[in-house]
């Protein structure tokens, strides 16, 4: 008898050391008001304290509830990573003399951000991209995990595609459709997708400008960026 006793309570001061300081709090608080109230009772002490009692014993709990899911929302990765911006890479080819530069790749992607306080896994699930009718080759996909850390930006980009020496002092437009999926580590189970239509200005002094019109995904709103 006096083993199992010793094992529980073992047992919960291991559990209890790995509780948040705020929810072990709370949980102290909690109990400890319930025990005074059932004191109250096994002694008959009057009804008009146990009365007193009960109200702060309802606000420890309701108090403790509120803080455990405050405590797992700020654990839980989901919408935590976010989309930033859109991502295009350019290479020009060896300009000569007296012409304009001209373009020889061109890949487009998203950059996104880990707004958690923990690290997120990220897997690149799947992209589709076109600049005119150009299109890159299709790579392997989905792509292995990758570790955001918190705060950090990364950027996910579809594989190059050959312009074949186009001309800058022109606007080229085109799409691209993102697969994102993240969480935790072995656990990726929250999708993001981005949508849209891009505009992109190839000015004659090799500036490149982009814009980009998020689309509306089925059932919900598009952002602009």
């Amino acid at each position: 008898m006096l083993k199992r006793i010793w094992n529980f309570i073992s047992g919960l001061a291991t559990v209890w050391g790995f509780a948040p300081s705020t929810v072990a709090a709370y949980v102290s608080s909690a109990v400890w008001a319930a025990i005074m109230v059932a004191v109250g009772l096994v002694e008959q002490v009057p009804i008009f304290w146990i009365m007193g009692a009960l109200p702060l014993v309802l606000a420890a709990f309701f108090t403790l509830f509120l803080r455990v899911g405050q405590w797992r929302e700020r654990k839980d990765p989901r919408n935590k990573f976010k989309f930033v911006s859109p991502h295009l890479g350019t290479q020009f080819l060896p300009k000569q003399q007296n012409e304009v530069p001209r373009v020889s790749i061109l890949q487009l992607g998203t950059v996104m951000r880990n707004d958690a306080s923990f690290p997120i896994s990220l897997i690149f699930e799947n992209a589709e991209t076109s600049i005119g009718r150009l299109r890159p080759p299709r790579g392997a996909f989905p792509r292995p995990p990758r570790r955001v850390d918190p705060g950090e930006v990364v950027a996910s980009v579809d594989d190059p595609i050959a312009m074949n020496g186009t001309p800058c002092g022109q606007r080229l437009f085109g799409h691209m459709h993102i697969k994102v999926r993240y969480g935790y580590p072995g656990k990726e189970i929250y999708p993001l997708e981005i949508m849209g239509s891009v505009e992109i200005e190839l000015t004659e002094d090799g500036k490149v400008h982009l814009s980009f019109a998020r689309d509306v995904m089925p059932g919900g709103t598009a952002n602009a960026a």
